[in-house]
This record gives C-alpha cells, structure tokens and sequence, in this order.
C-alpha cells in the first residue's frame, strides 16, 4: 500500500529538509520511499512543495516492483504537512483533499505578496482556510508551530520538526520515533535542535507539557522594553514621558498610545513623541466612552503613521543599522570571520535630497536644480567612505525639525488633525472614517506624494460632499455619508483602481440622492451592500 505525503511551505522554511527526514525515516523503517521537490518560488519566498510516496511494504519483490508518481494526484492525497497556513489553503484550493486526507498545518502566516498590496485587508481570513480544511479534508490538526518553536527558544525552521513530531505521534505512518530520530540525525542539519523540536511536536500531539505561550508582558514592562530598544540618551526621557502623560488617558488607549510614542522617539527624540501626544489629547477631548475610545485610536494611529514619515535621512538610518547587517549575516548563513559586502542602490528625487536643508538654502538650491530629476547612486555600504556617508546623513535627524520637509510634513499633520477633529464635531463614527484616511498614505517620494493627494480627495471630493448633501436634506445623522465613504475607503485601499472606481461611486450616489425620496432610495438600496475593509 502506498502513501502520499503533500508537503507545502514557503521558500526558507526548509521544506527540503522534511522531505529528507521522511525519505530517511522510511527506509530506516524497512520500506521504500521517493521524494520529489516540485517546481516552485523558493528561491524568492514563494510557494514551494515537495511529494513523497511511501510503499508501506517489506515485501522484495513488492519493492522492486513499485512504479512512484512524480506528483500528487488531487483527490489522492493521504497526508498534507503544511508549514504555513496559506500554503494549505492554495492546496485546497487545487484540489488535492479529500475525506480520506489528514492534514497537520502550522497556523502561522506568512503574508503573500498578492495580501501585502492592498494598504488594508488584504490577508485571507484564518477562518476561511479553516472551513474550506473542514468540508474538504478529513482529520484535521492546526496549531502554532512557530509560537511554539519561539517559546521553547527556537528559530521559525524548527516548525519542520514540531510537525514532524506531531505526524510521528498521528498513527497515519507505522514509523516508529526511532527512526525518525535517526532520518534527523543523518541528514546532519541542527541536529540537537532538531531534535528538541521533535520532542516539542510528539508533546503537542499527544496533549503533553508542551510548553504554553509566554504570558504578555504587563505595561509597564512593555515600556521598560521599548525603552531599552533605544539610544541610551533617550531611555529616561521616554519612561518619564509615559509616566507622566498616560495617566490623563483611558486605559483602553494608553498601549496604543505608548507604542506610537516609541515609534516617534525611536524616529526621531522623546521631545518628538511629545509634541504629537498634545496633538492626540485635544482629539481625545472629543471621545466619548459609548465609543469604546476607538476614535482616539485610529486618530493616534493614523498621526503617528503620518510623522514617521521616510525621508533620506531615515532611509540611511535604516541602511546603516547594525540590526540590519545582523539580518543579513543570519539570512544568508554568514557566519563569524567571513566577509561579505553589501551594494545598495539609491535613485531619489532631487527635491528628497534637498528637502533636508533649512527652507533658506532649500529655496535657494531648489531654484537652481530641477526638483523632479532623479539621482542614481550606488552605494558600497559595508565600505569604509559608503559606511560613512549613510551615518552622516543618518546623523542630520537632530536637525530634522529645522528642515523644509519637515514645515510640509507638519502641514499634512494640521490639516489631517483639523479635519478629523471637524468630522468628528458632526458625528463620532464621521470622525472615526476621517482617521482612517491616513491609512491611505504610503510610501515615499512620488508615491508618498500621490497618497497624500489622494487622502485629500477623499476627505474634500467625496465624504465631504456626501456631508454636505445630507446636511442640507435636514438629517441629524449621516448613515450615508458613513455607508459611502466605507465603501470609497475599501475600493481606495484594495488596488490602484480603485480611486476612480470610487469616485465614480461617489458621483454616482450624490447624482441619485436627489430629494427626499431619491435620498431614500440609494439609502435602501446601498444597506444590503458589504462595507468597507476596517
């Protein structure tokens, strides 16, 4: 009898390795084995799968006998390990289950570039993938391997062996622990972390002591460990900042608000979380406790979003970080005492560069050079003079507030806060929708720049004039205005389409409201219409 083993994963979640130990585990059991790696996108983080057969026969002749497939036969698969949850639902979705399929899947994602690219909801909902695993496939184990593997002090490569160690305790092969532990150690790979991994999965399957997630840090501790992410200069100014400020807000905003003041000090000074906790404090006055504070929120979110913005001077801090260079010696395997080099490759715009001098030399340097003309340098990062340039002009962030991009940015902060705050003047949930807008802001230089615009459009050209419209209909509420611009919002968000597409939206309902009874009719024929993304 045969076995067919479905793997799916990612690209760099080591795939190949649990092929291997499967391949080995069987014929250290006595049987034969064929595993196939199948074409995918590995080598850039994409979907990548692997196919094993097992003849679950100790016969010779049967041995020899045996013709393997070189791939999975939808509908015939007994086993699917699936290393990312996604990843499973693709091979749903490609018809690979049935009722006589077992599947054992990690419930961690790891987003794909088609739900990283619209600015909201974008990701598949767990819940879908968990339906479409239940009336599709038979028995059915999901569970966090990777929140496992973190909590036990493991990399994210030991989900290979936590699902290794719950398909060993499963029954759905006759392979025995033995020589599972033996396929691990041949193949030579961490072997003793493996190994622990292994353990960790058998005790999950079998409802062990697995060990549980760490409990959440309480508050304050998680502010003494944000501070202690920053330059040492900056750690006591932060704790007495939110020491001081958090207790004039609700507790139901205080961890938002402490997060957003470690972005915007870590950005830039203490001084700077500052400044935009008196901004939140006056939009705060307009909350209320009917509405679970969330206004405060989006609005603090959306704030501190729009003055973390990238400039060259945060771009070379991040290309000149030490944590960087970490990531790059870990992901590409570089271990102690070997060199490598990093080349980064920068085409800003002219008016990037030079927005980060006063206004005086800006105008006087802006009149000269076109502000559109693109730069394009190659940086050799790791070299002495490339190193030395990035930490000078990181090192320009103490006098950011003095630059001409900074008077800009503060401009798009007060027209953001002053037109939230008048929304929400008209309504709670009116201002709400209006803090959701800077979720539209992306990006940098001439990307950064069309968001912007069109966070504008969408505040003026579209929900203010749906405002306007029921307004002067004489209605104290605005269940239009709001049903719309979700609407407008959701279609902006989801792909480069969609502003037209919700301008026209727009039109088209502002053309139809006409009166009273036009009113009435798009009201009741948009109710039974989904809303937007949140």
């Amino acid at each position: 009898m045969l076995k067919t083993i479905y793997i799916v994963a990612v690209g760099g979640q080591g795939s190949v390795v649990l092929a291997d130990w499967l391949f080995h585990a069987a014929h250290y059991a006595g049987y034969v084995a064929q595993t196939v790696g199948l074409p995918g996108l590995s080598q850039r983080g994409g979907s990548t799968s692997f196919y094993v057969e097992v003849l679950l026969s100790r016969d010779t002749a049967e041995q020899e006998g045996v013709v393997f497939s070189h791939y999975p036969v939808p509908g015939q698969v007994d086993i699917i390990l699936a290393q990312e949850f996604l990843e499973l639902g693709r091979a749903l979705q490609r018809g690979f289950a049935s009722p006589r399929t077992a599947v054992i899947a990690s419930t961690h994602r790891v987003y794909s570039l088609a739900e990283k690219m619209p600015a909201a909801g974008g990701p598949t909902s767990d819940e879908d993938i968990r339906r479409l695993a239940s009336e599709l496939a038979g028995p059915f184990t999901g569970f966090d391997a990777l929140k496992l593997a973190r909590a036990s002090g493991l990399d994210e490569v030991a989900v290979n062996a936590i699902l290794l160690g719950d398909l060993s305790v499963s029954g759905l092969l006759p392979i025995g622990e033995d020589a599972y532990q033996q396929a691990i150690r041949h193949t030579g790979v961490a072997v003793e972390a493996n190994l622990r991994a292994f353990d960790l999965g058998r005790q999950q399957a079998a409802q062990k002591s697995a060990p549980a997630a760490p409990a959440p840090p309480s508050r304050e501790e998680r502010q003494r460990e944000l501070s202690a992410r920053l330059p040492a200069r900056h750690r006591r100014a932060f704790l007495a900042l939110v020491d001081s400020q958090m207790s004039a807000f609700d507790p139901q905003v205080r961890d938002t608000l402490v997060e957003a003041c470690y972005v915007l000090a870590d950005y830039q000074d203490p001084a700077y979380a500052a400044d935009f906790l008196g901004r939140v404090k006056e939009a705060y006055g307009a909350d209320c406790a009917e509405g679970g504070f969330e206004f405060t929120r989006l609005f603090a979110a959306g704030l501190a979003s729009l003055m973390s913005y990238d400039d060259v001077i945060q771009v070379a801090r991040h290309k000149s970080s030490p944590q960087r260079f970490a990531a790059i010696r870990e992901g590409m395997g570089i271990g102690r005492g070997q060199v490598y080099s990093v080349a980064d490759y920068f085409s800003p715009e002219v008016d990037e560069v030079l927005s980060v001098l006063p206004p005086a030399l800006y105008r006087l340097k802006a009149a000269i050079l076109p502000r559109r003309a693109v730069l394009r340098y190659r940086s050799p990062t790791t070299s002495f003079p490339g190193f030395v340039l990035l930490r000078l002009l990181a090192a320009m962030r103490r006098w950011r507030r003095h630059s001409q991009r900074y008077q800009q940015e503060a401009e798009l902060w007060r027209y953001y806060q002053e037109t939230v705050a008048e929304f929400a003047w008209l309504a709670y949930d009116l201002g709400s929708l209006a803090a959701r807008s800077a979720q539209m802001v992306k990006g940098y230089g001439a990307i950064r720049r069309r968001h912007i615009e069109v966070m504008h459009l969408f505040l003026e050209e579209m929900l203010r004039p749906l405002v306007d419209r029921e307004t002067a209909l004489g209605g104290g509420e605005f269940p239009l205005s709001l049903r719309v611009g979700n609407m407008a919002r959701g279609l902006i968000l989801a792909s480069e389409d969609g502003v037209e597409r919700a301008r026209e939206l727009v039109a088209g309902v502002l053309r139809d409201a006409q009166g009273p009874e036009g009113y009435a009719a798009v009201l009741e024929r948009l109710s039974a219409t989904p809303a937007a993304v949140r």
